[in-house]
């Protein structure tokens, strides 16, 4: 009994890594309310803070995870389109 639930235990933290390696950094359902013409703050409220950001664009990651979602303005600093790279 012991033994079992030790290998159960150390399948989980072998598992784990590899679970969260995969994780979008946000549920990307909130990627629908974006619409064009937002505003940077408009955006933030939604999302949250960026990893990244310059004027042209914003990143958003989980440390030790692949997948990248990357938030495009326009010149005059608007939402214009998303982009999730995974």
């Amino acid at each position: 009994m012991f033994f079992g639930s030790l290998l159960i235990l150390l399948g989980g933290f072998i598992a784990l890594p590899f679970w969260n390696f995969n994780r979008p950094p946000f549920n990307l359902g909130l990627l629908e309310r974006l619409n064009p013409g937002m505003s940077k703050q408009m955006v933030r409220d939604i999302l949250g803070s960026p990893n990244s950001e310059s004027f042209e664009n914003w990143s958003y990651s989980r440390p030790k995870s692949w997948p990248i979602v990357y938030i495009y303005f326009d010149d005059e600093g608007r939402f214009s389109e998303s982009e999730y790279d995974y």
